[in-house]
């Protein structure tokens, strides 16, 4: 038998937020693309203290490769994936969403 588990305190957990240019530090040495992934979907719950989120890449003509992240407290797990033959679609609310290419 596996002995009990400690309760653990809860931590607030703040939304990912993208920052804004201005706020960058200087010392910052930026290479390649840092927004290659782009925001598919984001769920989070201040109060039982844990973020889900799911980004995408696209390969143009190929498919997408997919991230999801989930962080609870200061645990954090994530898994990444090739799609074959899906693009990145941006809906005219601002929201994007995985397609089949065509």
């Amino acid at each position: 038998m596996l002995p009990a588990r400690k309760a653990r305190a809860k931590k607030p957990v703040a939304p990912v937020v993208p920052v804004e240019p201005k706020q960058v530090p200087s010392d910052v040495k930026v290479v390649g693309s840092p927004d290659a992934f782009q925001l598919i979907s984001e769920c989070t719950s201040r109060s039982e203290g844990w973020v889900k989120t799911t980004r995408a890449m696209q390969i143009d003509g190929l498919g997408c490769l997919v991230q999801v992240s989930t962080r609870l407290g200061s645990n954090m797990a994530e898994a990444v994936t090739f799609v074959l033959g899906v693009k990145i679609k941006r809906e005219p609310n601002g929201n994007r969403t995985l397609v089949v290419i065509k």
